[in-house]
């Protein structure tokens, strides 16, 4: 399979995903959607039903600049699953929602032994 076809199937979030400062969130979700393959009134649909699932009606039309961390956390989570993927991959620090917390899938030397 192609490479555009698996990531078509995958939705990616993580914690350093960043998501485009510049955008309003709807022209950040429309650009997503475009990307996806995504056209027409289908895009429109899409956006303002993540739009729904993740409370970020209030804030469609602010540019990403200018959003919480909260609001840029469901943005990133709005981002990867606008396409509606089968498959997500979730990091660890995204979900922990602490960037400081040490992965608890890694081992360390003593444990290893």
């Amino acid at each position: 399979e192609s490479p555009n076809e698996v990531k078509r199937r995958i939705g990616f979030v993580s914690a350093t995903a960043g998501i485009y400062q510049w955008l309003t969130v709807r022209e950040m979700l429309e650009f997503f959607c475009e990307m996806y393959g995504i056209r027409g009134d289908e895009v429109e649909q899409r956006v303002m039903r993540v739009a729904d699932l993740l409370d970020c009606n209030s804030f469609l039309d602010q540019r990403c600049a200018g959003l919480s961390t909260g609001q840029k956390q469901r943005v990133n989570l709005a981002r990867a699953i606008v396409h509606d993927p089968p498959t997500m991959l979730l990091g660890l620090k995204w979900l922990r929602g602490d960037e400081s917390c040490e992965d608890p899938t890694k081992t360390t030397e003593r444990e290893r032994r």
